[in-house]
């Protein structure tokens, strides 16, 4: 959809004559805060005695400004836009002090310009960031600070804002914390002379729970539920076992990625993470279900495999889809709220794990960028695994 860029000066005539209330009204739409802002003009009405001199007033500045708006002039360039060195909008801009900062170079013009920046990552992650900088730019609002000039962001605004998430989980605060100085460092290059207020900051204890693979039994519930009222999540559930595919990738997951005889799924660049393509590979077991049990490779291949009629189809799945599903059947097997859609792909892991494969290879099947990233992956969920203390150790 097109976005208005000008709304053309009109006239404002009160209903009551009063001549203190004409002025000439415009928009411009303003690309930093994304949205319309209205202007209105009011020289030269106070001295009009008449209702007369009021519209011939008002006739002049609707064509003075009409002509500048047309002829690319917008209300944002004007001089009483500044701060001062003193952090002050001073309205004799004759006076001695001299403008050292334009306001319209505050978070809110370089979120934009960094959000620019990211087009290209995964959907999840460019939302995560355009999440983040929105509460950050809420509590700029909240405390007055929106319009400075980013040079007058300090770090004791970093360490309050970050103190003002208190209720959010330590993985939350620190995701903040990479984030804005991330933000500062594209900022810094921008500005050489600015300093990055986030370094130096203090990392916040992880305090959220190990992930918590599915038991056996579980697992069978879960399988007895889907296949009898939502077939489209055991399928789902398989790939994440199978596969270590998250949810967001099996949301866009077409018919295309999927080489089922060839054993391979082609993940990619948009559909990942990292926004890095990668190549996961197929069981023969869980391919021969694919093609025999659902038929997969019937599909046209600009099919989504996951869709709202519960086959392939030209519709995904919306975001929380699965989760929500899930969900549901969780409350219907009264199964702890610790258990989650994704214990699908813990489950995997650890099974894999203890059948014997290599970290390597897992490290390969989940995407992973080091080696050392899937081992603390692991260990999160099982811990260092003895078998001498297993199977060897004396009784009493």
């Amino acid at each position: 959809m097109r976005k208005k860029k000008i709304l053309l000066p009109r006239i404002y005539r009160p209903k009551n004559g009063d001549t203190s209330r004409w002025h000439v009204e415009f928009s411009v739409y303003d690309d930093i805060a994304d949205k319309m802002q209205r202007f209105r003009k009011t020289e030269g009405f106070a001295k009009c005695k008449s209702e007369r001199e009021c519209w011939v007033n008002a006739a002049r500045l609707k064509n003075e400004y009409t002509k500048k708006v047309l002829n690319g002039w917008t209300p944002f360039d004007d001089n009483q836009n500044v701060i001062w060195s003193d952090s002050l909008a001073y309205e004799d801009i004759k006076k001695k002090s001299e403008p050292v900062y334009r306001s319209r170079k505050n978070v809110a013009y370089y979120s934009t310009k960094f959000l620019k920046t990211k087009k290209n990552t995964a959907e999840n992650s460019y939302r995560t960031y355009m999440s983040k900088l929105r509460t950050f730019r809420k509590w700029l609002k909240e405390n007055k600070l929106d319009e400075k000039d980013i040079s007058l962001i300090s770090n004791d605004n970093a360490e309050i804002f970050i103190a003002s998430l208190y209720k959010r989980a330590a993985k939350t605060k620190n995701e903040y914390l990479r984030l804005m100085n991330e933000f500062w460092s594209f900022i810094k290059k921008e500005r050489k002379s600015i300093d990055n207020i986030w370094i130096g900051l203090p990392r916040y204890k992880n305090d959220t729970k190990p992930q918590r693979p599915l038991k056996k039994g579980i697992m069978q519930l879960l399988k007895q539920d889907f296949q009898k009222r939502n077939p489209q999540m055991w399928l789902a559930s398989q790939f994440l076992y199978y596969c270590f595919i998250r949810p967001g990738e099996l949301r866009q997951m077409k018919i295309r990625h999927l080489d089922l005889f060839d054993g391979k799924i082609v993940l990619y660049s948009e559909l990942t993470k990292s926004s890095k393509s990668r190549v996961v590979d197929l069981s023969d077991h869980f391919a021969e279900i694919l093609i025999n049990e659902y038929h997969l490779h019937q599909y046209p291949e600009d099919f989504f495999v996951f869709t709202r009629n519960r086959r392939p189809g030209t519709i995904s799945v919306s975001k929380n889809y699965f989760n929500k599903q899930f969900a549901a059947a969780r409350k219907r097997l009264k199964l702890p709220n610790d258990y989650k859609f994704y214990a699908f792909k813990h489950t995997g892991a650890v099974t894999a794990l203890r059948a014997g494969a290599d970290i390597k290879e897992i490290q390969h099947q989940m995407g992973h960028s080091s080696v050392a990233i899937t081992d603390e992956y692991l260990k999160s969920m099982v811990g260092y695994e003895s078998e001498f203390f297993r199977k060897k150790m004396p009784e009493i």
